[in-house]
């Protein structure tokens, strides 16, 4: 696995374009869980279809009141940043609060070190992470781009922190649009390209990525099994039904008193034995009394003598 962690970690993918919003199972996963809230084991086919229907008219419903809720109210923004109000023009909501984190961050968490002077309209600044101990990051700027060291953009789809720092100190009151996506834009289209961006897009053909995905790292690679896995269902109990427990209960043996043999109490609150301990604080009670009043007429009779 170590041999192999170029193709699995994910620091390994900086430079490939919206790699780093790809994971192995969460797509899966997430479609499962949608269609399970309609579908079930033993539906017939003409129910799948119906069910498939209502999952269909629940996802388009769901992108109607987003569309809505973008078109009709801007969100509110925190900063007097100019660019924060261009994102809040230009983004979804959701992404709009990721691109407002990065704003605030920039104008919170970043130091600028040193400043290179302007060439050919470009500015490169070196800037510091004040949350980010040792890391340095070098941020390329002109009026309508930003590049940064730390490949967020290409990444993710969204401007990192450092390119926003820079971007404000170079004066720029917009977001160039070659940082915009239109997959993230509120007038999004169909299908978002990268070529105007600068970027190729030829990680969107099947064939390239399933080329990347499946490509085998040189040499013979021995993976053996782990000593000890516990994956979901493996080496646990089954979850055992309330009726089960309730079956096992009445399985068990009580607990008889040893006095009475009844079940419903044992010997310490038993009637039997409350009676016995009566009778013989009684008993005790009576020779006690008994003790004393013979000692009392031998002291009467001492003093008549």
């Amino acid at each position: 696995m170590y041999d192999m962690r170029q193709s699995w970690i994910p620091a390994y993918f900086r430079y490939k374009p919206m790699y780093g919003l790809i994971r192995t199972t969460s797509r899966s996963e997430s479609e499962n869980y949608f269609f399970s809230q309609f579908h079930q084991c033993g539906s017939t086919l003409s129910e799948f279809y119906i069910r498939f229907e209502s999952a269909m008219d629940k996802q388009r419903n769901e992108t109607k009141r987003l569309n809505h809720e973008c078109a009709s109210a801007k969100p509110v923004t925190v900063s007097k940043l100019f660019l924060e109000d261009d994102a809040a023009e230009l983004y979804t909501r959701a992404i709009f609060y990721k691109i407002q984190e990065e704003i605030l961050a920039a104008r919170d968490d970043m130091r600028i070190q040193t400043i290179v002077p302007e060439v050919n309209g470009m500015k490169c600044y070196e800037m510091k992470d004040v949350k980010i101990k040792d890391k340095i990051f070098q941020v390329e700027v002109s009026k309508t781009h930003a590049n940064c060291s730390c490949k967020k953009f290409l990444m993710c789809g969204i401007p990192c922190r450092h390119a926003f720092c820079a971007l404000n100190h170079f004066e720029v009151v917009k977001i160039p649009r070659r940082l915009v996506l239109n997959r993230w834009m509120k007038n999004a289209e169909n299908k978002a390209s990268l070529k105007d961006f600068g970027i190729s897009d030829e990680h969107q053909n099947k064939e390239s990525v399933s080329a990347e995905l499946t490509n085998k790292p040189a040499g013979d690679i021995t993976i053996h099994p782990p000593l000890q896995c516990k994956n979901k269902g493996s080496g646990l109990k089954r979850l055992r039904s309330e009726r089960e427990k309730a079956v096992d209960k009445l399985k068990k043996m009580k607990r008889q008193c040893k006095l009475c043999n009844f079940v419903v109490h044992d010997k310490r609150t038993c009637p039997q034995n409350m009676k016995v301990a009566g009778a013989k604080v009684q008993a005790k009670v009576q020779t006690e009394l008994s003790v004393a009043g013979a000692e009392v007429e031998t002291e009467v009779a001492e003093m008549l003598h």
